[in-house]
């Protein structure tokens, strides 16, 4: 099923087969085959993709009704994976792989368009994990953007939403190589951070202090070593959860903090 006129007759299905309990209700293809991150606004979904036949992808989907999305709009720009992705106020901000940060305005879906992207040579070499909110005494808008090989957070002042200036850079514990996901909450950063083999932690950031340099609140070393290279963390009230995997074996897992 690799085209949108065969999915577009799709029944919906109610469980997968051998599988009880609810299955999926609605499918589409996109551009290229690889989503790796998803953003949720609305009733638009964001796919980043991390490669295929096109990479760097980002497809929009109109999800309002779920058993028959639909692709919107696509932006392309065929220089690196998508690895992260946040939407904010009518702005996608990805986290592009070697490129760094990109920012796309998505305020027509039908027709994202490139506004500006940003390296730090100073930072982590491969944009990796990326997330926004507004923190400090002003309550600023930020985006924060986290990194592979040389694992550093730069936060980006988005008050202009089509400026990226200079960034504010906290470092994690020397024990990280990567930064491998970012969850915020009442101005404190939850950083997934790990040395990209065996060792995985959690680390606290006071965000409170923005503009200035956040600094760190506590840490904590998570017992993932058979799995420790890769993972995602969502934060619910005061419960953190964390799926994790080595992206050379698949072998994963859950943990809740």
């Amino acid at each position: 099923l690799q085209t949108r006129e065969v999915l577009r007759d799709l029944t919906p299905v109610e469980t997968l087969p051998g599988v009880d309990g609810p299955g999926p209700i609605g499918a589409v293809a996109i551009v290229t085959g690889n989503p790796f991150a998803l953003a949720l606004e609305s009733n638009l979904l964001y796919v980043a993709d991390w490669g295929g036949t096109t990479r760097g992808s980002l497809s929009i989907l109109d999800v309002s009704d779920p058993t028959r999305p639909r692709v919107v709009g696509t932006y392309t720009n065929n220089q690196a994976e998508i690895q992260g992705i946040a939407v904010r106020e009518g702005r996608a901000y990805l986290a592009h792989d070697s490129v760094g940060l990109t920012l796309v305005d998505v305020l027509s879906p039908s027709n994202p368009k490139w506004l500006a992207s940003r390296a730090d040579s100073q930072g982590a070499t491969y944009g990796h994990a990326v997330a926004t909110g507004s923190f400090g005494s002003a309550g600023a808008p930020y985006v924060l953007v986290g990194g592979f090989y040389g694992a550093t957070l730069d936060l980006y002042d988005i008050s202009n939403p089509d400026v990226l200036g200079e960034p504010i850079r906290y470092a994690p514990t020397s024990s990280a190589r990567d930064i491998l996901d970012i969850a915020t909450a009442n101005d404190v950063g939850y950083l997934l951070i790990g040395d990209g083999e065996t060792w995985m932690g959690l680390e606290t950031v006071d965000l409170a202090p923005l503009p200035s340099v956040p600094t760190r609140l506590g840490s904590l070393s998570l017992p993932v070593k058979t799995y420790g290279a890769w993972g995602k963390v969502r934060l619910v009230g005061t419960t953190l959860y964390l799926a994790n995997s080595l992206h050379t074996s698949h072998a994963g897992g859950l943990r809740v903090i």
